[in-house]
């Protein structure tokens, strides 16, 4: 399986983090193909698919994320997320194979993982 490829365009006017994604800015990015499962390499169930635009101070990530069930049962901090709903972010050159992951997230109302 070959990992998908997405260009992350660059925008000169800073983002207004607001949670709409309708704005002329947002509009310059186009949204990635439908996520693939890390297992099967199949299209996951629920279509979910991100955009990015960068400036000189920060990279811009929104998820558009279908899901009629969204849950979340832990309330420990830093526990291990991936069994429930969530969306993990892993940076990387594409070519190194080490691919690094950020978040400082909240993924639920009972939740919050600092990595």
């Amino acid at each position: 399986m070959t990992n998908p490829r997405y260009t992350i365009y660059k925008t000169r006017t800073p983002i207004l983090i607001d949670g709409k994604l309708d704005g002329k800015i947002w509009d310059k990015a186009p949204w990635s193909d439908r996520f693939i499962d890390l297992v099967s390499g199949e299209p996951v169930i629920f279509d979910t698919r991100v955009k990015c635009l960068w400036d000189d101070e920060n990279l811009y990530i929104a998820f558009r994320a279908e899901e009629p069930f969204v849950t979340g049962q832990l309330t420990e901090r830093d526990s291990i997320i991936f069994r429930e709903n969530d969306l993990e972010i892993f940076l990387g050159d594409g070519d190194n194979h080490k691919p690094e992951k950020f978040s400082d997230c909240l993924f639920s109302e009972h939740y919050v993982e600092d990595l």
